[in-house]
């Protein structure tokens, strides 16, 4: 739990833009997932606003409830389901490790918590893919849009390192950390190798490849 009453506001406060539940529309949210890596949900209600909007997100996390009241799933969502334990006020161990799979697969995955979902917003603030977005609800306001920068990463875990006594947790972020650092690295190296194997070659080739969806539609718009 939060070890101070400042922490705890900081929780209750949107950590990205707040859309009035007014003025949450398909086009709106439309415009801002257009250029998002992956689209992240975090909640029933969240992500059935999304599915209405004929939009289906990567990942979806989900406890079955909102506000305490049974939820059911629309009937044409399909995802492969993965399920974890996650008591309310915390973040356990086994829920990161099953969002850190959810986050790499290529499927729609629905990750279903017994227990509750609303803290593990956090570790997908830090695990998530820069440029990815994550929705949330803020309850009885609207919902929240949060673009993964490295910026938010580093705010979130300095939150996390706050709120969570499991250092074992911990060190699984910052490894997660460390293997995209070295993953960005080796990529540029490569890159580095090839333009220097190429460097007195006479002919260019210009490959074009596809962008990567930013969300996937059920219908067309």
């Amino acid at each position: 739990m939060p070890e101070s009453p400042e922490d705890f506001q900081k929780l209750k406060r949107p950590f990205g833009t707040l859309i009035p539940d007014k003025k949450v529309t398909k086009q709106k949210l439309s415009s801002l997932l257009k250029d998002a890596k992956k689209v992240i949900a975090v909640g029933d209600a969240t992500t059935e606003r999304l599915f209405g909007f004929g939009i289906i997100p990567d990942v979806a996390v989900v406890d079955g409830k909102e506000r305490r009241s049974k939820r059911s799933y629309p009937a044409n969502y399909q995802a492969q389901e993965i399920r974890c334990t996650n008591p309310a006020g915390v973040i356990s161990k086994q829920a990161v490790d099953v969002l850190r799979g959810a986050l790499k697969s290529r499927e729609v995955v629905r990750v279903l918590v017994e227990g509750e979902e609303d803290l593990l917003a956090l570790p997908l603030f830090v695990m998530a893919p820069e440029g990815s977005a994550v929705l949330y609800g803020q309850p009885l306001e609207g919902m929240v849009v949060v673009k993964i920068t490295t910026a938010k990463q580093k705010q979130a875990k300095v939150l996390m390192d706050k709120i969570c006594d499991n250092t074992n947790l911990l060190k699984g972020l910052d490894n997660n950390e460390s293997n995209r650092k070295q993953g960005v690295t080796q990529q540029n190296q490569g890159r580095r190798s090839r333009r220097g194997k190429n460097a007195h070659s006479t002919t260019t080739t210009t490959t074009t490849a596809s962008r990567h969806k930013p969300y996937r539609s059920s219908k067309e718009n």
